[in-house]
């Protein structure tokens, strides 16, 4: 019979059998459990009712003719129900008249099969409309999908307007005060005295640093956006990258007098790339060291478990509100301000050490407290011994 009819079924449909008569719920049964169809049975309305809510059918073949509910009842109250409107009611009856067919298709049915049936007839409107029936769910699943998609593409596209309009925000100021003072350099050499054009050369020396420190991470954001970026993960000693860091921003801590110290024991083993390691260290040390007072301090300190070694940048800086910590990490929202010194900066240094840390397989956090100070914590894997 299925060679003979085509009927190509990729899986098992559930088809939902009401009849009153055992005889006939015994014969349908026995004529699409033979094609692979799976069955439920209702002998009645009420009991169809509640078995179509329990089980969602693909299919519902209905009789009309049953005792308390018939079958346009029944088939009325499946489609008033949002969990039962969508499957498709076949009615199996008798009577077919022009009336009572018309009356059918107004109550939801979407075919009628007259009895006696004939079984090649049958088959083939039951696999008409299961296919119909799946085609719609797929077409409805997706029509979900893209309309997720296109909200997180908008999403997306916002997201990175936002994000290009405050680089450009950001890089103006700094590369506008850098023009300046090479213009006063380069017009009123002649005019300047010694100590103005050390301090005109001081000033230009930091602003350069900064755009640096700031391209660097925008490089290396980028690469991490665009799956350019290479991981080569390796056990490393992160004691080594505390203290090489220490020692490359000690000379930016000694100006503010803040005490810059790691408290992080030799051979406290980590899974991940040195540089990635160097980069999330440097941009949180940077930033605690901007949020810091003169002579305030910032501790460096670790952790571990049997998986995840912690790492811990404590400062006795200004902090955080609530409000300003829920922004941390996003890249569509402006939250920079200026540092204790009147440092700038744009954020970009925390966003890009969201990513490394996450892509590194760990995570990143911060607790803080206004006008006390804050802690960024962030975990890698720890090396496993065997």
């Amino acid at each position: 019979m299925i060679d003979e009819l085509n009927l190509e079924i990729e899986q098992s449909p559930l088809i939902l059998i009401v009849d009153d008569i055992p005889k006939n719920l015994q014969l349908l049964s026995s004529i699409l459990s033979a094609e692979g169809y799976q069955i439920a049975f209702a002998s009645n309305g009420n009991q169809a009712i509640s078995v179509a809510d329990t089980t969602k059918p693909d299919l519902i073949l209905l009789d009309i003719m049953m005792p308390e509910l018939d079958g346009y009842e029944v088939c009325t109250i499946l489609k008033s129900n949002p969990n039962t409107a969508h499957i498709p009611i076949i009615f199996l009856t008798g009577r077919v008249e022009t009336d009572d067919v018309v009356r059918g298709f107004q109550v939801g049915a979407v075919d009628y099969i007259a009895k006696p049936f004939n079984t090649v007839e049958l088959l083939i409107r039951v696999k008409t409309h299961l296919d119909l029936k799946l085609s719609k769910d797929e077409l409805v699943k997706k029509n979900h999908q893209l309309t997720a998609y296109k909200s997180e593409l908008e999403q997306l596209v916002a997201t990175k307007d936002k994000f290009f309009s405050i680089i450009a925000h950001d890089l103006r100021g700094p590369f506008s005060g850098f023009l300046g003072l090479s213009e006063v350099l380069a017009n009123e050499y002649d005019l300047l005295e010694k100590e103005d054009i050390v301090q005109i050369s001081d000033s230009m020396n930091k602003a350069a640093k900064r755009l640096f420190a700031f391209l660097e991470n925008l490089l290396e954001w980028s690469s991490t956006q665009t799956g350019r970026l290479e991981l080569h993960p390796s056990n490393i000693d992160f004691s080594i990258i505390a203290n090489k860091t220490i020692a490359l921003l000690s000379t930016t801590a000694n100006e503010k007098k803040i005490s810059l110290k790691s408290n992080i024991d030799n051979n406290t083993y980590v899974f991940a790339d040195s540089n990635i390691a160097h980069t999330v260290l440097r941009n949180l040390v940077s930033n605690a060291i901007k949020f810091t007072r003169e002579g305030g301090s910032i501790t460096l300190n670790s952790s571990s478990n049997d998986n995840f070694v912690t790492i811990s940048v404590s400062d006795t800086g200004v902090g955080m509100e609530e409000e300003t910590i829920a922004k941390l990490f996003k890249v569509d929202k402006k939250y920079t301000s200026h540092g204790t010194n009147n440092e700038t900066g744009t954020g970009l240094g925390l966003i890009l050490c969201k990513e490394l840390v996450e892509k590194s397989g760990g995570n990143i956090s911060v607790r803080s407290i206004l006008n006390e100070g804050s802690t960024f914590e962030f975990t890698l894997p720890i090396v496993k011994i065997n």
